[in-house]
């Protein structure tokens, strides 16, 4: 299943609610964030079933959450409308598995692979640095708290089945 294209569509309506002046609560817009960074990973490796697991999990509260608002401040009709959309984007995902092209990084080697990420609390610093140097792997702090990491690109895929593993053990 490709979780992209949901994703982009409650995100779509997060923006929405918060243009009208809907408050969200602050727990939702943490989830949205970290099950983007779930779903980078289970791009990687689709294999990893507890990853799944839990973006399915993530956008299953997101999606509820964000439509109860949507129906108790703005109307039925204005949920329902949304309701469909979100529909169309997992019927989407569910019959196409998503590409997605590199796309230049300054500071990247050319001949490397990369990935940007952002923990927000799914494994600790101490447990990235360990995992970087068992993969050889580099990375840089960018400003908006993603952490850009590169290396060879099996190490990459590596690395990121490692994380996987450890937030599915802290879960």
């Amino acid at each position: 299943m490709d979780y992209v294209n949901l994703w982009k569509s409650l995100e779509e309506l997060y923006n929405e609610l918060s243009k009208t002046g809907v408050t969200i609560p602050r727990e939702l817009v943490d989830d949205l964030k970290s099950v983007k960074t779930l779903i980078n990973i289970h791009k990687v490796d689709i294999t990893t079933l507890n990853i799944a697991t839990e973006i399915e999990l993530y956008l299953e509260k997101i999606e509820s959450n964000l439509l109860y608002l949507a129906e108790s401040d703005l109307g039925k009709e204005y949920a329902e409308e949304w309701l469909k959309k979100i529909y169309e984007a997992r019927k989407e995902g569910l019959s196409k598995r998503t590409t997605f092209p590199s796309r230049f990084i300054s500071g990247v080697p050319k001949n490397e692979h990369w990935i940007r990420i952002k923990t927000a609390d799914l494994i600790s610093d101490q447990d990235l640095e360990v995992l970087l140097d068992k993969f050889n792997l580099s990375s840089k702090t960018q400003k908006d708290e993603y952490i850009l990491i590169h290396g060879k690109e099996k190490n990459v895929q590596n690395f990121i089945k490692e994380v996987g593993k450890k937030i599915g053990k802290k879960r």
